[in-house]
């Protein structure tokens, strides 16, 4: 069989299982099974496939016909610019956390403006390490080499999985990664009070577990998805616990679930009194980012 015929009926088993871009997708697990090139598999199509290689491409179309996700099986997901070492331990970053980023970085620059030195940042719920190090890697690029910044996840697994991207990436020697059940366990003593909170926590309500993809239901993990009935389990602790470490000017950035962000914004004004809360929008509409400037004059309520 030659590899053109090959991919057309990888193809043809991938629309069959309701799997997004089934052509293109065929050809990704082509070049992962076999480790070729885009232009080799493409000079390829009319030679006929090694079986080794149709073998090994079988059992990953079979994986994702299955509904794996893509990114579990390449081992791989792209997030700022970088390449992030992914699989089942950790939940895939998707492009729009990547507004958190941003806002991390303009939280940053704000309190350096304001004199600030010594900028202390903490990822909650770090995972893959994705926010944690795309901060540190931006960071590096514009020389600021001050700034710290710690990664903390219940998870041993998967922090893991963020060490490993820190190596990855360089920035080993920039975040540290530390056990945690959100900031309970954060030794202020140790390491000083906060400066910025960020967090992509888990934000799916229970009960909306079966109308999710399968790619999400079955493959990720489910302690990085839901947060009780309503969501919003992951933000009452958080910053019920934020606002006891948090420096008094200091910030926090969460990313949210479509149709959260007022809601959050209310739990922020529960626990935090004359906080500057601003929301952001993703690139599809969708209020994503909840940031509050706390301020010197921040009173923690309660």
């Amino acid at each position: 069989m030659n590899l053109h015929t090959c991919l057309r009926q990888a193809e043809a088993d991938l629309i069959r299982a309701q799997v997004e871009t089934p052509s293109q997708t065929a050809r990704w697990l082509w070049l992962c099974a076999t480790g070729v090139q885009t232009h080799e598999m493409l000079m390829a199509l009319g030679n006929e496939a090694k079986p080794d290689d149709m073998s090994a491409f079988a059992r990953l179309v079979q994986r994702r016909c299955a509904r794996e996700p893509l990114q579990y099986i390449t081992q791989q997901a792209d997030f700022c610019g970088l390449t992030f070492y992914v699989d089942e331990r950790v939940l895939i970053p998707r492009p729009e956390t990547e507004l958190a980023v941003q806002t991390t970085l303009a939280q940053i620059r704000r309190q350096k403006s304001a004199g600030k030195r010594g900028v202390r940042i903490v990822d909650v719920g770090t995972g893959s390490g994705a926010i944690a190090i795309a901060v540190a890697v931006a960071l590096d690029k514009e020389g600021d080499r001050t700034t710290a910044i710690v990664g903390v996840d219940i998870s041993a697994a998967a922090l893991e999985v963020a060490k490993q991207n820190a190596q990855r990436h360089g920035v080993a020697d920039r975040v540290r990664f530390g056990l945690g059940d959100y900031l309970t366990d954060y030794d202020a003593g140790r390491f000083g009070s906060i400066d910025i909170v960020v967090s992509n926590p888990p934000y799916i309500p229970e009960g909306q577990r079966e109308w999710l993809q399968p790619e999400v239901a079955r493959f990720e993990p489910p302690q990085a998805l839901f947060a009780g009935a309503d969501g919003l389990d992951a933000y009452r602790a958080i910053i019920r616990q934020a606002t006891v470490l948090i420096a008094t000017d200091g910030s926090l950035v969460f990313e949210v679930g479509a149709g959260q962000a007022g809601a959050v914004r209310d739990l922020l004004g529960a626990f935090v009194d004359r906080a500057r809360v601003s929301v952001l929008a993703d690139g599809r509409g969708i209020d994503r980012v909840v940031a509050a400037e706390l301020g010197s004059e921040f009173i923690a309520n309660g």
